[in-house]
């Protein structure tokens, strides 16, 4: 670093000192005698905004943004003023001073959807919900939906820490009954988006979304459908259903809508799976046992359906 950057660096932090101070001559002579930049920064990347704004300093925030200071400048944190202004240590300023810091700094463009380096906008750091509230503005809706009682506990969990980490995760305010109101319904409040976020996430709580598993294995029950292992068929046979290029597998399944599959040639594997509803694997024995007469003069290769076994589709239980 040179010494000119060096220079200004030092400038930053003795006006951001001052704006920490709330000394505002000092602040008012560094910049309007001593021509130091507005938002010149320290060697963090913050400017005397950030300073007075992280101390409660309301009068040096106001002459600092009638001076054109950047209300949405970021520090090397990806920090901008209000970030800092929702963060005001409590044992220092007021809520109705730090509400006030925010509402100057909104008034003067600062945009509360800003991101840090972490990915956070202001309000998300943000405990109150007043200053919650002011942050998202005109953008913010509620939305109340009703949930049984008795999923209540799910939601809120062991000492709250479901229902504070669906805060978290949705930036939203979620209010939901005590165990001892007679009311269901649950309210959440915050930007239009995130209250749509939280309120799936409450509903798959209540019901949870199915898995793949959980979906084929309902499929199944519902069209009862069976599984026959084919164990007896020769190797040397399985081409025959098979057929040229495949023409004959094709009519099996097409025409008697069923699922068969025949392990590779060059597999030792000598199962057949037939897979579909009772009827249909009937049918489809019927075919292929007459494929087989056809190409053998061996009574032994007349193969029924007692070549295999029936085996219900395994139903797979939803864990809970």
């Amino acid at each position: 670093m040179d010494q000119q950057a060096e220079n200004l660096i030092e400038q930053g932090n003795l006006l951001k000192a001052y704006g920490e101070q709330g000394n505002l001559e000092k602040v008012k002579h560094l910049i309007e005698v001593e021509n130091v930049g507005v938002n010149q920064p320290d060697l963090f990347g913050d400017t005397c905004l950030h300073g007075a704004v992280s101390k409660g300093r309301l009068l040096i925030v106001e002459y600092l943004l009638d001076k054109k200071a950047d209300s949405n400048i970021t520090n090397k944190v990806g920090s901008t003023p209000l970030h800092k202004a929702v963060t005001i240590d409590p044992s220092t300023t007021t809520l109705g001073q730090q509400m006030n810091i925010i509402r100057v700094l909104l008034n003067k463009g600062a945009d509360p959807t800003v991101k840090n380096a972490a990915g956070l906008i202001p309000e998300q750091l943000a405990f109150n919900s007043r200053i919650k509230e002011l942050l998202q503005g005109d953008q913010a809706v509620t939305e109340t939906i009703s949930v049984p009682k008795v999923h209540h506990g799910k939601i809120v969990g062991k000492k709250g820490n479901n229902l504070k980490q669906l805060k978290e995760l949705t930036n939203t305010q979620i209010t939901v009954p005590d165990s001892n109101v007679t009311s269901n319904k649950i309210s959440i409040k915050g930007r239009k988006d995130d209250v749509e976020k939280a309120r799936q996430m409450i509903l798959d709580i209540v019901n949870p979304p199915k898995t793949p598993e959980d979906e084929a294995a309902e499929k199944a029950a519902e069209e009862d459908i069976e599984i026959l292992n084919l164990t007896t068929i020769a190797k040397e046979k399985h081409s025959l259903l098979i057929g040229a290029r495949g023409k004959t597998i094709r009519y099996l399944r097409d025409n008697f809508d069923i699922q068969i599959n025949v392990p590779p040639t060059e597999s030792s594997e000598n199962n057949i799976s037939i897979q579909g509803k009772l009827e249909n694997i009937d049918n489809a024995m019927k075919y292929i046992n007459e494929i087989l007469k056809k190409n053998s003069n061996n009574n032994n290769n007349n193969y029924n359906n007692k070549d295999g076994n029936y085996n219900k589709k395994p139903r797979q239980t939803k864990s809970t």
